[in-house]
């Protein structure tokens, strides 16, 4: 049993935890269940979702006791479905590394887009190379390392992009346990109405 000092001491302690408090800390948190959309059920208002939900609960109709339990464990079973495919979208990801280096022409116009330095250069290097009797090989040097920052800079995209992956992988399955639980629950509740 919990003491009366103690619930004191637990109000307080909540009392001083109110998540940040400036607003650059308050704008990331308030868009964390954006990230995945699994935190929140599914609309049942649009219209998609609406269709689904009564097919599925017409083919349920004959398993439950009543059309708001067929209807429930139908939008119930939907829920589970989209964090089930979540999950999978997910992990085919991390899975699956479809980024490959880039090589060639991919790079060089890669390289342009992403670095302006690298187009001044290749600018000066067109005109050496039509002018000069004797290219300054300087220059494919610094082309070279300015090209060797954007790969290295993909990998360590694909890093990033990689650990976040992880990280939504752990979050879905939070997600897919929650929508089984009461996927159970659901299916409870059809079997006690018969």
């Amino acid at each position: 049993m919990t003491s009366a000092k103690q619930i004191r001491a637990n109000r307080a302690n909540a009392a001083r935890s109110t998540g940040p408090q400036s607003e650059m800390g308050r704008g990331p948190v308030s868009r964390n269940a954006l990230r995945h959309g699994l935190s929140v059920r599914a609309d049942p208002q649009s219209e998609e979702n609406r269709q689904a939900v009564e097919r599925l609960a017409a083919e349920l109709a004959a398993e439950c006791a009543s059309a708001d339990a067929a209807h429930d464990l139908a939008f119930t079973l939907l829920e589970w479905d989209r964090n089930e495919a979540a999950q999978r979208k997910i992990f085919r990801a991390l899975i699956c590394d479809d980024t490959r280096p880039l090589f060639g022409e991919e790079l060089v116009s890669a390289t342009r887009s992403a670095y302006r330095e690298y187009r001044d250069i290749e600018a000066e290097i067109d005109v050496e190379l039509k002018y000069a009797k004797r290219p300054n090989r300087g220059w494919i040097a610094r082309s070279r390392k300015i090209m060797q920052r954007l790969e290295a800079d993909g990998a360590q995209q694909r890093d990033r992009d990689r650990s976040r992956a992880w990280r939504d992988l752990s979050a879905s399955q939070r997600y897919l346990k929650r929508a089984s639980n009461q996927l159970a629950k659901a299916l409870k509740a059809s079997a006690q109405t018969e």
